[in-house]
């Protein structure tokens, strides 16, 4: 499963298929200088991340074609906006992509 891959492979460089997604769900966000571009990517199992870019990318040229994307995984740690689940902290995978293909 793609989300396993993701999770076990913090700190390093991987490759993983999905589409940027036209429909975001909520999640933690950490753009940074170096990746400032957040799009939400779908993978193939109904599941969400949040992969980031160098380069702003023409979501119109991306949307409804899968892809492959490669970069390091990381790891984004964060409290919900939420009143009531103010003080637990949740963790999510991200992707700071450096290559993108066309499958």
């Amino acid at each position: 499963m793609a989300i396993e891959k993701i999770r076990n492979n913090v700190g390093k460089k991987i490759t993983i298929r999905g589409e940027i997604s036209r429909v975001p769900w909520q999640h933690l966000m950490k753009p940074t200088k170096e990746y400032p571009y957040a799009y939400y990517f779908d993978l193939p199992e109904d599941y969400q991340i949040v992969i980031y870019t160098k380069t702003e990318l023409d979501e119109r040229k991306y949307y409804g074609n899968e892809i492959a994307v490669s970069g390091e995984v990381i790891e984004v740690t964060g409290r919900s906006k939420r009143p009531r689940d103010e003080v637990e902290t949740y963790t999510e995978y991200h992707i700071n992509v450096d290559d993108i293909e066309f499958i």
